[in-house]
């Protein structure tokens, strides 16, 4: 996870994670400032699942379509998607192939 401590300041970009699967991600500073991109690495659209946590404000999964050769972004509520229990304590968990996932902390 790439973190930016404060504004104004320009920091090296850690690349993400390609998605082959589901993956857990660590999710353990506030919603809005964990910013996750999602990179479509091939020519054909996908879709990346993110799997509904274990809170109760989880009711579903997020499907979020990602177009052919792009790249989206996107933050999350920690109520709705944020395992709890487990292994995957304190994650999210996404799912899908051929999706590079990079998450940046926010100041």
């Amino acid at each position: 996870m790439t973190k930016i401590n404060k504004p104004n300041l320009a920091v090296a970009v850690e690349m993400g994670k390609t998605l082959s699967g589901e993956m857990a991600f660590a999710f353990s500073h506030s919603d809005g400032k964990t910013l996750f991109i999602a990179e479509n690495t091939v020519a054909t659209p996908k879709v990346l699942l993110v799997k509904m946590g274990e809170g109760m404000q989880s009711t579903a999964d997020l499907s979020l379509s990602i177009p052919a050769s792009s790249k989206i972004c996107f933050t999350l509520e920690s109520g709705a998607y944020k395992m709890l229990y487990g292994a995957n304590k304190g994650k999210v968990v996404m799912d899908g192939t051929s999706i590079k996932i990079t998450q940046i902390l926010l100041p």
